[in-house]
């Protein structure tokens, strides 16, 4: 599939961007920004935040939906855009601004 760092055309061909492959990677960079690491990544193979700083967050900080909803693998049964304006912790942050 990969020649030079680059996609070769029948595999480019598969490659389709909708708005629930944007939902899916918003729910990546969600899950980044709150645990401090990559979630597809093992703990060994990564730098990390500390262990007190990781049981820290867990124990105190409550913990955030929206990324369960974007990581479901069929795109057809991912929230979409204006299911997560519709959240209780998305419409509590809006409604501060």
């Amino acid at each position: 599939i990969l020649r030079n760092n680059k996609i070769s055309k029948g595999a480019r061909k598969k490659l389709t961007q909708t708005r629930a492959s944007g939902i899916w990677a918003l729910g990546v960079i969600i899950f980044q920004l709150l645990a401090q690491r990559h979630p597809f990544f093992d703990n060994e193979s990564e730098e990390d935040i500390s262990d007190e700083e990781f049981i820290h967050r867990v124990v105190n900080l409550p913990p955030a939906e929206l990324p369960d909803y974007c990581y479901f693998n069929d795109p057809k049964k991912r929230i979409t855009a204006n299911q997560i304006l519709e959240l209780p912790e998305i419409v509590a942050a809006l409604s501060k601004k």
